[in-house]
């Protein structure tokens, strides 16, 4: 999948478990599928009433099926996600429109941080059960995602201009203008044709799509840090091929690793968590620890 990179719209809301799943499988697997991923920050709640769908909490039997699915995805992707205990509050009553403004606003002023704000957002929310509606909230996740205090308040006195509001209005209407019924939605664009891809169970025929024999989506080696100094990882790994060489499959090692040579994108010091694709030189393999 050699030459242009083909681009690929993301549209999310934090409110969607499904969207951080999509979210984390395209960021690992945007350099080996060979697309320009492009975050948009949308309102779900938006959708929902523009097309008259449903909220699934209020469907007690799909609430309940869902719940369990998340489990199994969530274990099968490596996310970290745990349901809140209060889900209706999450999801009916604070909502996300806030925290979805304030991702606009990153995304206007420094779109390069827009996809660890995100992370930081989700693992409060999905993760840690904790608030994302509340200015402080909001605060905590920018900065622990690298911004400083001064920017952050920056980004979040923004949230309150027009110019960001009129941004989540615009990307809502694009994703309903696509097709959007719900979210994630992923719209893929290749020979000058559109491709709309609603959920997070539709990736493999993205994969499909883009023209990836194989989606990677199970080829992915787990990483157990012992040392997370800059200089050495010492680290177990299980390495798996790609493409070529099944007879990798399933060899460990415990040889120490250079973060400078391997890690792509990694800076120092090393989060407690984090989601980074790696590939070796030769870009036979894709890693990724956590």
């Amino acid at each position: 999948m050699a030459g242009l990179r083909r681009k690929l719209e993301f549209f999310y809301d934090l409110l969607s478990p499904y969207c951080w799943l999509s979210f984390e499988v395209l960021c690992r697997y945007r350099n080996i599928w060979n697309i320009n991923l492009q975050l948009r920050p949308t309102f779900l709640a938006g959708i929902m009433k523009d097309t008259g769908n449903l909220w699934p909490l209020l469907v007690p039997q799909k609430n309940k099926y869902l719940s369990q699915e998340l489990q199994y995805m969530a274990k099968f992707y490596q996310v970290p996600l745990v349901i809140p205990k209060d889900l209706r509050g999450v999801i009916i009553d604070k909502g996300s429109l806030d925290a979805m403004r304030f991702l606009c606003s990153v995304e206007m002023e420094n779109p390069e941080m827009l996809e660890k704000v995100s992370r930081e957002l989700w693992m409060r929310i999905w993760s840690q059960d904790e608030d994302i509606t509340e200015p402080k909230s909001i605060l905590i996740a920018a900065e622990k995602a690298g911004f400083s205090e001064e920017q952050a308040e920056f980004l979040l006195k923004k949230c309150s201009t027009e110019e960001v509001k009129k941004k989540l209005r615009e990307t809502t209407t694009a994703a309903c203008r696509h097709g959007a019924f719900g979210l994630p939605t992923i719209v893929f664009n290749v020979n000058k044709k559109s491709h709309m891809f609603f959920g997070s169970d539709k990736l493999e025929l993205l994969a499909h799509l883009i023209g990836s024999s194989d989606s990677g989506l199970k080829r992915q080696a787990s990483f157990l840090l012992k040392d997370r100094s800059w200089e050495t990882l010492e680290v177990m790994w299980e390495w798996i091929p790609i493409s070529g060489n099944e007879s990798a499959v399933g060899q460990r090692d415990t040889s120490p690793l250079r973060a400078k040579s391997w890690a792509v994108g990694v800076e120092k010091p090393l989060p407690s968590k984090a989601f980074w694709s790696l590939e070796v030189p030769a870009g036979e393999y894709a890693w990724r620890w956590g």
